[in-house]
């Protein structure tokens, strides 16, 4: 699915109606795992592969890389750059849907065979590209926040040392590279230096008024509402920033997203309700959501938003449309119903007040885990979980918490409380 979808009805489309790899490609496959149609997520996981191919057999200095590999923001069907900025956390960008099919999947031939091998290679590429900065720490030496800087020109093509965006997305890697060794019980003598390499590395930074920085220099302007996000991978779709765990990261990029406005392009206000989701602003995640379905509205007979909404046809206005939008928008409701990525299987982490009362049922969580849930006056009121394998699984609803061994091929209903209440086989 690239940027108009199957929907693109020109000859000349915008930005080519081709694969954009700072955000746009994998916001279309966000949803795939996490509303349980895996198979959907295999297509860009093929591409991906072959992206990697075509880069490695590449006469381009700028892809030529002795280790690993990396490509253009966007990139065509078989693989060809536009050769429209390199994007040199990228592919490490991509290499997460392959870890995130395998958490979704538990499927460790796929994990061996595939994620594996391109989670390895590209933190090869990343041991040999990351340099010390003046406090001994790792830093990405060509940085960028993508589309924007610290000044106002959105394509000026200076690096930026240490880079929020690109410091996240290594980490990113890292991490998922670290748990899939372990997995598979695996290369230890790499994986202890991989954990060398994450402990090692520039980590997020709080500025001077609040905000998660953007840039390794306090240097973030309150005032700008650029529509990408992009320092705040960490909080989604990476996991190195959660209220749980790095409570003042989490309210630093609250400050820094309230700072960034809640007016945007569609792609980005999906974006942002999937970032909302995961911080439990609630209220935030649903206004964003709303904004989106304004229609269009119409300017000499032509429905052009710059800010948002759908055409008449529930497409994303932008304009033209783009399809990211739409799935952003899926990924983020299953977000505010469900969520799986800090440890714990998260039953409704940021329900909305007008959503009083409602069901949901079939969504995945991480540990091929399938749920439903039921709720009535804001409140939970039965889960039913429904593991692929045994195990034991830790299950959040606010701040009740509860371990549960639970066996494969069953149903197991859970009351209010996170009680056990009825086990049937599926």
């Amino acid at each position: 699915a690239n940027l108009q979808g199957l929907w693109n009805n020109e000859f000349k489309p915008a930005w080519y109606s081709q694969y954009t790899t700072n955000i746009n490609v994998e916001m279309n496959y966000w949803p795939a795992e996490q509303t349980n149609i895996s198979s959907c997520h295999m297509p860009m996981l093929d591409w991906i592969e072959n992206l990697a191919r075509v880069s490695k057999s590449s006469q381009d200095s700028l892809l030529n890389v002795p280790k690993g590999w990396v490509a253009y923001s966007t990139n065509n069907a078989l693989g060809g750059p536009s050769r429209w900025r390199l994007h040199r956390p990228g592919s490490a960008w991509l290499s997460r849907h392959f870890w995130e099919h395998f958490q979704f999947t538990n499927d460790t031939v796929f994990l061996r065979e595939r994620a594996y091998p391109m989670l390895k290679e590209l933190v090869e590429y990343w041991q040999g590209h990351l340099v010390e900065n003046a406090n001994g720490k790792l830093i990405s030496p060509d940085g960028w926040s993508p589309e924007h800087g610290p000044g106002k020109d959105e394509l000026d093509k200076k690096p930026y040392p240490g880079a929020s965006y690109d410091q996240q997305i290594v980490f990113d890697l890292l991490s998922n590279y670290i748990e899939a060794a372990k997995t598979l019980k695996v290369d230890k003598i790499f994986m202890e230096n991989a954990e060398k390499t994450r402990s090692k590395m520039l980590a997020p930074q709080i500025g001077k008024w609040g905000q998660l920085q953007e840039w390794m220099e306090d240097v973030d302007d309150s005032t700008d509402h650029h529509r990408h996000n992009s320092h705040m991978f960490a909080v989604h779709p990476g996991r190195q920033v959660t209220p749980f765990t790095t409570p003042q990261l989490a309210k630093a990029a609250i400050r820094s997203l309230d700072s960034r406005g809640p007016e945007s392009t569609g792609w980005s206000s999906a974006w942002k309700i999937n970032i909302w989701a995961r911080l439990f602003q609630t209220e935030k995640a649903y206004h964003q959501f709303k904004s989106l379905f304004r229609v269009a509205k119409k300017d000499g007979g032509v429905e052009v938003v710059a800010d948002g909404g759908l055409y008449k046809n529930l497409f994303s206005a932008y304009p033209p449309f783009q399809m990211d939008a739409n799935f952003g928008y899926t990924s983020g409701v299953a977000e505010m119903l469900l969520q799986s990525h800090a440890g714990s299987i998260h039953l409704l982490p940021s329900l909305p007040k007008l959503w009083s009362s409602g069901t949901v049922t079939g969504l995945k969580a991480r540990g091929n885990v399938e749920l439903s849930i039921v709720w009535q006056g804001n409140r939970l009121q039965s889960a039913t979980v429904s593991p692929a394998s045994s195990g034991t699984y830790s299950i959040r609803y606010g701040a009740l918490v509860k371990a549960f061994a639970l066996k494969g091929g069953r149903h197991y209903q859970l009351d209010a409380s996170l009680n056990l209440v009825k086990s049937t086989d599926q």
